[in-house]
């Protein structure tokens, strides 16, 4: 057996002997196969144009390399031929008809034609044409219904020839089956494997014909046809030749190469917007620059603009704080809480965006398994980590504030529309505008157009008046970002903590049972799942009448609320060196206790919560077990979560306060809110530019996770600099023009940490409850089964 390494150099020399037969077009290399056999007069004139190194082995080893030679030419000519066959048994499922188009299609059809069947030097193209059309490939039967083929090579054809008669570039299509009838998924066929060898059929696509119940609709693939030639005309001919299956095709989007992209008017309005305010971040930046040397800079109409000045905001992002120097009102151990739960946020969606794009979604049922996976189909909790962490701070700020009696409704509600709005409104109009010219030429950009940028056109309002979430179920339209939910209870936890203290527990505790039966009684009255489960028919219905809705999602919040009263009457957190063994012990009983609610939270439904083939036949949840859980495991989550905040602040909290409380989650932590905002844009985006399918598993998952992280990252800290910290900055400075310089809520202990500097007696927060939780965060649609 011949040495690997005498291998490897003879294939590296192999490409200089292929370097005379072959020809480069356009960036692709077409061999000609010899008409005669490689003999040694030959080998030894192309050992002599080699380097040394190969030309000492081709003159050492010429028997082997003409054996490999001749098998390479031979390969070609195979390949050839076979994509020539493709093109007489397929073109009436790729092309439009060049009886039935118009005359410049139908002239560039017939040069296609031409050029497939007597290829030659000028005619490469046409075999790119037909081999960048999506062909059926092997795993079928794992889930593989996206044959995309190869989008880039078919818009690098470009055909201008007078010779050929044909003039134009390559456009490539996605097209996808539809039953004709009744516009639903077919039935798996009798004869199916038949049809799949029959001669006539060499390639597919006419994956339909047995294709699996409910999965007709995931079945797409890519065409190359002439520029010249429509839609319309590529419709109708493969319609006729579906029609004896009763089968229909629609087209999702075509692309062609362009060399520039055509600006329209949100095109225009974007540039002249974002322009300006990059020319308002440029002279802030200097400006502070300068004004460090000259302190008359930032006094007087110019400190309005230091707000934006990028070099400062940035200083204040990513400020670290020692977490033993602060107050013993900082609640530290949220740092890691929000960043944590974000990125599981982040987990569930990621996990649930690329199925559509993955070449074995059957193997879904195989990873989705293990009780592990829970994790993944039950991320959901982390939206209500959210909604507790938001109740907390509200209550927590506010009780401190209230023992300075400078507390007003309506300058909170103003604060919240400061603090919320300008972020949501810059990335909506980039979306809308901006980031169709980045994101426009790939086989699945079209869903992009589809689902961001008309959405955001068309609905930004929606976002903008925090009411996406009624919006969205009742007129049954997608948004932009994502969904919030606007917590108008505030005003009654207000009412309630506003009476005498035991009179606060007890209508806390009533507001908290009232909102664990509601969607119990919500889950009872309409037969529901306990929660988006992935197998049951039931889950959309669930999503809108409990999922979306406020009134079914205000436990976590209220008990959030009532454990920034806890925290707020029992202010002092050094506890542990006089507490007893007894104490101590029943501490440790609580954190096991708190840790097994988790898991059953977590956990609890997986026997449930598997996808199954066919739909119908679910493990349907019993009655009871569904309005127990559907009404009592986001609540049990968020007092879990409450035992975990209270023993961290007192000092209980052992390795795990000092994990979440570590300074390296405070940039984090500021970042958060733009984290939510920014997140599913980028996963979107990333999705729209994918080219090839993936193969799903969980190691590719968590590939794409850490670069979704970092991807959002970088645009939650661009996002921060252009509208987050500036406007916050901008609040502070009016508030103090009208003495009012703490915010109108206490609880908003970031704009502590973002913007001033010094340590006050009141926690600073930079982190304190690092208030910017306190986002009413917005209801984050977990994709992941629904």
């Amino acid at each position: 057996m011949r040495n690997p390494i005498s291998i490897i150099v003879c294939l590296f020399c192999f490409g200089g002997l292929t370097h005379i037969s072959t020809t480069t077009h356009s960036g692709m290399c077409y061999v000609q196969p010899h008409q005669q056999k490689l003999d040694k007069e030959s080998c030894d004139m192309m050992a002599y144009h080699m380097p040394r190194c190969c030309s000492s082995f081709v003159r050492a080893n010429q028997e082997w390399i003409i054996l490999l030679y001749d098998a390479y030419n031979q390969l070609l000519l195979v390949s050839n031929n076979t994509l020539s066959q493709l093109y007489l048994s397929l073109a009436n499922l790729y092309l439009p008809s060049a009886a039935d188009a118009n005359p410049e299609c139908t002239r560039d059809l017939k040069a296609i034609g031409r050029g497939i069947l007597s290829p030659n030097n000028n005619t490469q193209w046409a075999l790119r044409v037909v081999d960048s059309w999506g062909k059926y490939h092997d795993g079928i039967l794992e889930g593989s219904f996206l044959f995309p083929g190869f989008f880039q090579d078919c818009l690098d054809v470009a055909v201008d020839s007078k010779q050929l008669q044909a003039e134009f570039t390559g456009q490539y299509c996605t097209l996808n089956y539809k039953n004709k009838i009744s516009n639903k998924q077919t039935e798996v066929k009798d004869d199916s494997f038949q049809l799949l060898n029959a001669p006539h059929r060499l390639g597919m696509p006419y994956v339909s014909a047995f294709a699996m119940k409910n999965m007709l609709d995931r079945f797409y693939y890519g065409t190359c046809m002439p520029s010249t030639c429509t839609k319309k005309e590529l419709v109708r001919n493969i319609n006729h030749a579906l029609s004896f299956e009763s089968l229909e095709v629609s087209v999702a989007e075509c692309s062609v190469a362009r060399q520039s992209i055509p600006l329209k008017a949100p095109h225009i309005i974007g540039i002249i917007l974002f322009s300006f305010i990059a020319i308002i971040l440029v002279l802030a930046t200097i400006i502070g620059v300068f004004s460090k040397h000259m302190p008359s800079l930032s006094s007087g109409i110019l400190k309005y603009l230091l707000v934006f000045s990028v070099s400062d905001n940035l200083v204040k992002i990513f400020s670290l704080t020692d977490t033993k120097k602060t107050s013993t009102e900082t609640i530290s151990c949220l740092h890691g809480i929000r960043f944590l739960s974000i990125c599981w946020v982040i987990l569930g969606h990621q996990y649930a965006f690329s199925v559509e794009a993955a070449v074995n979604q059957y193997d879904l049922l195989k990873i989705i398994k293990p009780a592990s996976f829970q994790v993944v189909t039950n991320a959901f909790m982390s939206v209500d980590t959210f909604f507790f962490l938001s109740g907390l701070l509200v209550c927590y700020g506010f009780l401190k504030q209230q023992q300075t009696g400078r507390f007003s409704i309506v300058v909170y509600y103003i604060h919240r529309v400061v603090r919320l709005l300008p972020s949501i409104l810059v990335l909506t109009a980039f979306l809308a505008t901006l980031s169709e010219l980045i994101i426009s030429t790939s086989p699945y950009s079209w869903m992009w157009h589809q689902n961001v940028v008309e959405n955001c056109r068309n609905h930004w309002w929606w976002d903008s008046t925090f009411a996406t979430n009624f919006l969205q179920v009742f007129l049954k339209q997608g948004s932009c970002i994502s969904k919030y939910q606007f917590c108008a209870i505030f005003l009654l936890t207000i009412f309630t903590i506003l009476r005498s203290a035991k009179m606060s527990l007890s209508l806390l505790l009533i507001w908290i049972s009232v909102f664990c039966i509601v969607p119990a009684a919500i889950i009872g009255a309409y037969n529901l799942p306990p929660m988006s489960i992935l197998s049951d028919p039931r889950t959309g219905d669930y999503s809108n009448k409990v999922y979306f809705m406020t009134w079914a999602r205000a436990s976590p919040y209220l008990i959030g609320v009532l454990t920034g009263y806890i925290l707020h009457k029992n202010a002092q957190r050094e506890i542990i060196p006089n507490a007893s063994n007894k104490v101590k012990f029943a501490i440790f009983i609580g954190w096991i206790l708190a840790l097994i609610v988790n898991a059953a939270v977590v956990f609890g439904m997986w026997k449930y919560n598997q996808f199954v083939i066919p739909l119908e036949n679910y493990n349907k949840i019993p009655y009871s077990v569904s309005l127990l859980y559907g009404g009592l495991h986001r609540a049990v989550w968020a007092v879990s979560l409450s035992w975990i905040v209270c023993c961290c602040h007192w000092g209980y909290g052992g390795p795990i306060n000092w994990l979440l409380s570590h300074s390296m989650w405070q940039p984090f932590s500021r970042l958060t809110y733009c984290f939510y905002l920014t997140s599913l844009p980028v996963q979107s985006a990333l999705f729209s530019t994918t080219y090839r399918p993936t193969y799903y598993n969980n190691v590719t998952k968590i590939q794409e996770i850490c670069g979704v992280l970092f991807f959002t990252f970088l645009s939650s800290v661009v996002l921060s600099l252009i509208s987050e910290v500036p406007f916050i900055n901008l609040e502070k400075l009016i508030l103090e023009k009208f003495n009012m310089n703490r915010n109108g809520c206490g609880e908003y202990r970031e704009i502590a940490v973002l913007v001033e500097e010094e340590t006050t007696e009141r926690g600073r927060g930079d982190g304190n409850g690092n208030t910017e939780v306190e986002q009413e965060f917005g209801e984050q649609e977990l994709i992941t089964g629904t």
